[in-house]
């Protein structure tokens, strides 16, 4: 079973107790995420820890190491010959590269937060849902 995480389920999942933390850990599943979300990861923690220590920043990058350790890590260059069909159905450039590499790892689940990957274009494509329903669909939940 192959899940993709966008950037939003990796930071509330590392971050956050609840249910992107139980998707994270969940064993039978095979973890994808991008580059591109990795480094939206790591600035937006660069940003909302700017004002703490560095002792602080430090852990926060430690815990984002080792939460995606088991993470396969789909590059841009990879998936670069499904940029333009991911350009045709999202805005924004790392949309745009993030959706690329979900098209090309071609995932059981594409697990997002983000409304604008839920559309019936992109639903087309590629099974899109919320941590919730994939959390059910895995029978983590019932």
């Amino acid at each position: 079973m192959k899940v993709f995480l966008d950037t939003n389920i990796l930071i509330s999942g590392i971050f956050f107790s609840g249910n992107e933390s139980r998707l994270l850990s969940f064993p039978n599943v095979e973890l994808f995420t991008s580059d591109v979300a990795l480094e939206e990861l790591t600035e937006v923690v660069s940003r909302k820890f700017a004002s703490l220590k560095a002792d602080s920043k430090r852990i926060a990058f430690q815990e984002i190491y080792k939460a995606t350790g088991d993470i396969h890590i789909v590059s841009e260059r990879k998936s670069a010959k499904y940029l333009s069909e991911a350009v045709a159905l999202v805005k924004g450039e790392n949309d745009q590269k993030i959706l690329a590499a979900v098209l090309y790892i071609k995932p059981d689940f594409f697990v997002t937060g983000d409304h604008h990957f839920h559309t019936a274009e992109i639903k087309k494509r590629v099974n899109t849902i919320r941590t919730i329903e994939a959390l059910k669909e895995l029978k983590i939940l019932y």
